[in-house]
């Protein structure tokens, strides 16, 4: 390519007319869009340059690990280049909704990975499966080059993704992918990359859940302690909130972060869940309201 990979992704190259999804990732049991799946495998395809791994933080039943390493496999790479983390774990409710249909027993122990590795054999070759505690799960000693994050459901996480995971990116060439920034919008999602400004580029996005940034500076104590969950308080989110909506102003995304900014102002001190959960009770806004909240 001529073009040069960062201007591309700012351009969402992969809804290009010459992007490819492959059936079998198109079909696969996911929560995520098929633009998002489509944005994966192009990372992998035409980014991913083998300067470090693939993390897959948090991917359900395994549509994040099998849209990247069908990325990976069209560019032709080898070895256990993904590494893939969850607790692997299902319900009756999310197995009627993304299985039932599909001719698979319920697992007994809700263990989900047996399937999950059935379902992603054609990548055996390419990933490796990380279950259980996502704190107590071992930290790849390699650089990353791709971190999709669709594990930050508490603030707890998020300071251990940044410790252990954004520790391990490459200034200038890694890139992270935010999957829960506009669809649920933890509010800590949305401060950490606003606190980290300095470390990371804006780059992108997917439809209306996942934002794109690129690492450009190297994540180190500095970076850890002024992110800390210890540090999070309603005015703080308020504040990264409105700051975020610079650069995405899309009517969408400003959209989605301003029923993040309602729920958070309607909530109390209280950080955690409940407060953000609130969002997704809001569903009549006016453009007016959504502007006047960004512009003021």
């Amino acid at each position: 390519m001529t073009v040069k990979p960062l201007q591309l992704i700012r351009e969402r190259a992969w809804n290009g007319p010459w992007a490819h999804l492959p059936k079998n990732v198109a079909d696969y049991p996911s929560m995520l869009s098929l633009e998002e799946r489509k944005m994966l495998g192009w990372l992998t395809e035409h980014y991913f340059s083998g300067a470090g791994i693939v993390c897959d933080l948090g991917f359900y039943l395994g549509g994040s690990t099998i849209s990247l390493a069908d990325g990976l496999r069209r560019a032709g790479r080898t070895g256990k280049l993904i590494q893939a983390y969850d607790f692997y774990e299902i319900g009756p409710k999310g197995w009627e909704k993304h299985m039932a249909s599909r001719g698979f027993e319920f697992p007994s122990d809700g263990n989900a990975l047996p399937l999950v590795e059935k379902m992603t054999s054609d990548y055996a070759d390419l990933i490796t499966f990380n279950k259980g505690d996502f704190c107590q799960s071992p930290v790849p000693e390699a650089p990353i080059e791709i971190c999709f994050v669709d594990i930050s459901k508490s603030p707890e996480l998020n300071d251990h993704i940044i410790k252990s995971y954004f520790s391990k990116l490459i200034p200038g060439q890694s890139i992270v992918v935010q999957q829960d920034y506009f669809f649920r919008a933890p509010p800590w999602d949305i401060a950490t990359m606003e606190i980290l400004s300095d470390y990371f580029e804006p780059l992108s996005f997917a439809d209306i859940n996942s934002a794109v940034f690129l690492n450009t500076k190297q994540i180190d104590d500095h970076a850890i302690e002024i992110s800390s969950s210890k540090h999070f308080s309603k005015e703080l989110f308020i504040e990264k909130i409105k700051a975020a909506s610079r650069h995405f102003p899309f009517a969408v995304q400003r959209a989605q972060l301003y029923k993040a900014l309602r729920a958070v102002q309607a909530g109390s001190n209280e950080v955690r869940e409940k407060a953000w959960k609130n969002r997704f009770k809001i569903d009549e806004i006016t453009a007016e309201e959504v502007y006047s909240a960004f512009d003021s």
